[in-house]
């Protein structure tokens, strides 16, 4: 789950979650997104833009691929027969 929130006064953040039950633990990443980050602010080593995220997408096939029992056993199969290198 991926919620883009407003940093509040003092650095407080809110996030709500009806789905979760009172007392449970959750585990919360904070990232600051890339659009508030400016060049002062970026680490001497850190690539503008993006980095390896401008690289992320999805293709479409027209078709789903691996999807059946037998193409998911022969993909196993095939993983597991080259062994250990």
């Amino acid at each position: 789950m991926v919620q883009n929130v407003t940093v509040q006064e003092g650095g407080r953040i809110e996030v709500t979650v009806p789905e979760l039950r009172p007392g449970s633990m959750v585990k919360v990443t904070v990232e600051l997104a890339e659009e508030s980050v400016t060049e002062s602010e970026r680490a001497p080593d850190q690539p503008k833009g993006n980095g390896l995220r401008r690289f992320f997408g999805a293709v479409s096939l027209g078709h789903a691929t691996g999807t059946t029992n037998e193409e998911i056993d022969a993909d196993l199969a095939r993983e597991y027969g080259r062994g250990l290198k």
